[in-house]
């Protein structure tokens, strides 16, 4: 009995729900998404991009007293400043914070993500001796990086301290530091060694544009940096310890 009472009850509740057409279901969609590019326009229109203004306004309705927002380009709607990731980064984001005047700080959005850089060292300095700094969401790429948040990505606290004590005393002291003198020098002649003949090796074809000769000895030199620097940090730490 109670199977025939449910059934029923689904039967009135399609009966009601005949208004819900494909043209209604079409129109509901450009609605919805009509909302949505108004909204993708309203967070562009802050400084910083796309990121920042949806964070600002969202926090509008928490905090009234919200501080002056930081200069910073736009971007595009949705992807913000993408673009600054392309090529020499570091010269395109020192250019348009210049552009910008942001003489201190610079805001930009990547996709979702709030981004902030500075060009002046007091402001740089002020940033990393931050305690909010240290603590930092971290991303995948510094667990690559960084061999699974060493010292340089770990979260202030009693790991931090005493990675921190361990390099001051067995690593980075004077005397770890002078006798090791005669091993870095031999490594960085083997280094230099390798790297010259790596490079020459890569860029051998004659058929090669500029261009391409140009990309071949950047490719090569950053995967060779990037294994010289992994295999020197591991005989350095055998060789300390």
């Amino acid at each position: 009995m109670r199977t025939d009472i449910e059934s029923l009850r689904v039967f009135a509740l399609a009966s009601k729900c005949g208004a819900f057409t494909s043209i209604n279901f079409a129109c509901f969609g450009c609605i919805l998404g009509l909302a949505w590019l108004v909204m993708s326009f309203i967070y562009w229109a802050h400084p910083g991009g796309p990121a920042w203004g949806k964070y600002r306004w969202i926090r509008k309705g928490l905090d009234s007293n919200m501080a002056k927002p930081i200069p910073g380009p736009r971007g595009v709607p949705v992807i913000g400043s993408m673009n600054l990731m392309a090529g020499l980064a570091h010269h395109l984001i020192a250019a348009m914070a210049e552009t910008c005047q942001a003489k201190r700080l610079m805001a930009f959005s990547l996709g979702e993500t709030r981004v902030i850089v500075t060009c002046n060292p007091d402001v740089a300095k002020e940033i990393l001796n931050s305690s909010v700094f240290a603590d930092r969401p971290v991303k995948e790429s510094a667990y690559s990086l960084m061999f699974n948040r060493a010292i340089g990505f770990a979260p202030y606290g009693v790991y931090w301290r005493t990675l921190r004590r361990i390099a001051a005393t067995h690593l980075f002291c004077p005397k770890q530091i002078k006798a090791s003198k005669t091993y870095r020098f031999e490594i960085a002649n083997q280094n230099i060694d390798h790297y010259y003949w790596s490079l020459l090796a890569a860029v051998e074809d004659p058929k090669l544009s500029p261009d391409a000769y140009v990309q071949a000895m950047l490719t090569k030199a950053g995967h060779f940096i990037d294994q010289i620097y992994k295999l020197s940090a591991r005989r350095t730490v055998e060789r300390v310890w």
